[in-house]
């Protein structure tokens, strides 16, 4: 959808905009198995420049499902993005 493209591609530019004028290019995501951080993994990995990396970090809270674990390990490995606990 043409919408969401356009929404997508000004979150990714944001995203980059902070991190060159902040000299980043290393990103570290706490994941917790939900929706929100799921989305800034997502969000992040599309708006990666060369010479840039993320990881991921699984920090689940007292809420967290207990597939959460699964679902993050499972979002990880399909981004190609390692994953710390």
């Amino acid at each position: 959808d043409e919408e969401c493209a356009e929404v997508l591609k000004a979150l990714t530019f944001g995203f980059q905009e902070y991190a060159s004028k902040s000299g980043f290019k290393k990103f570290l995501v706490a994941l917790s198995g939900g929706m929100d951080s799921a989305l800034v993994l997502a969000i992040v990995k599309l708006g990666l420049k060369p010479g840039q990396s993320v990881e991921a970090i699984y920090m689940p809270s007292v809420f967290s499902s207990p597939v959460s674990t699964e679902l993050s390990e499972m979002m990880c490995k399909s981004l190609g993005i390692p994953l710390s606990y």
